[in-house]
């Protein structure tokens, strides 16, 4: 079996676990009780939502999901900058884990290597068009892309 026929069944695989877990968690009924939380706690819940948006984004949960759900409990105009909070914040979290675990070891193992030494300073000269393109481009999901600015020199 080739590695494409696997990694297309892990991922039919997934959607299937998704699709049943949705429909046997009583995730209906979870909404509504975090609107009828939200209508009682009105400063608390979105303050809370920021901050489980935060840690699910530094855990690499997709952030479409926490935009949707943002949506759903606050409505659009207040759900958008709420789930932009939690996940600008997730997204500084991930750089920051990926520099303070990583860095090092990514020192090490370039070692004398000119050509990774080269790509390095390249990133860090250009990072900001860099980073920009590769948000815009959706080469790689955005978490991943947070962990692995967080390698590089980028500031």
């Amino acid at each position: 079996m080739t590695r494409s026929t696997i990694n297309r069944l892990l991922v039919l695989a997934g959607i299937v676990a998704f699709a049943i877990l949705f429909r046997t968690l009583p995730v209906t009924e979870w909404l509504e009780r975090l609107a009828r939380l939200n209508e009682q706690y009105p400063v608390a819940v979105p303050v809370a939502y920021i901050a489980a948006v935060t840690v699910a984004t530094v855990a690499l949960f997709p952030g479409w999901i926490s935009m949707m759900l943002g949506g759903l409990l606050f409505g659009l105009l207040p759900g958008v900058p709420f789930a932009l909070l939690g996940i600008t914040a997730g997204a500084f979290g991930g750089f920051l884990a990926g520099r303070a675990l990583g860095r090092s070891w990514v020192e090490k193992r370039m070692g004398d290597s000119l050509k990774l030494q080269a790509l390095d300073e390249a990133v860090n000269a250009q990072s900001f068009y860099i980073v920009f393109l590769t948000r815009f481009a959706i080469v790689l999901p955005f978490n991943v892309l947070n962990y692995a600015f967080g390698l590089t020199r980028v500031t």
